[in-house]
C-alpha cells in the first residue's frame, strides 16, 4: 500500500512538473533572441498579478546605465502584497535579485512559497509587457 502511493506521488509529480515546463506563464518567448524583440521604453511601470494570498503590485524601473546601451530593469519596488511573511521575504530576498540578474521572469519558483513566487513574476512579467508596449 505504502509503495503505491510513493508511485503514485512521483506519477503525479512527473506530471504536473512537465506540465508546468510546457505552460510558459510568462506570455513572452524568451527563447527568442533580444534582436527580434521591441525595446522596452524607459519609465516606471506597475505589475499586478494574483499571489497564493493576495493580489501582487510591483513597480519595475526600466533604464539604461549609459546612452546607446539597451534599456533594462534596474529596480523592483513592491507597491502592494498580503502574502505570507515568512515565505514572501524568501521569495523577495531570492527572486529580485535572480531576475535583475537575468532580465527575464523565466526562473525557478522559490520552494516552498511557488504561489508567491509566481505571483511575483507575473506581476513583473505585467510590467514588462507596459514597458514593452508603451508609446
Amino acid at each position: 500500500m505504502v509503495l503505491r502511493k510513493v508511485f503514485l506521488g512521483l506519477i503525479t509529480a512527473l506530471f504536473f512538473g512537465v506540465l508546468i515546463k510546457v505552460y510558459d506563464h510568462t506570455g513572452l518567448d524568451t527563447t527568442e533572441p533580444c534582436e527580434s524583440l521591441p525595446e522596452a521604453k524607459e519609465g516606471v511601470y506597475r505589475g499586478t498579478a494574483r499571489g497564493f494570498v493576495s493580489d501582487i503590485e510591483v513597480e519595475v524601473k526600466f533604464e539604461r546605465s549609459k546612452p546607446g546601451e539597451e534599456v533594462r530593469m534596474t529596480r523592483i519596488s513592491v507597491v502592494s502584497s498580503r502574502e505570507v511573511k515568512r515565505y514572501w521575504d524568501k521569495v523577495l530576498e531570492e527572486l529580485k535579485p535572480l531576475v535583475l540578474e537575468t532580465q527575464s521572469t523565466s526562473v525557478d519558483a522559490v520552494t516552498g512559497a511557488t504561489g508567491s513566487s509566481r505571483g511575483f513574476l507575473e506581476a513583473v512579467e505585467d510590467a514588462k509587457r507596459r514597458a514593452y508596449k508603451s508609446d
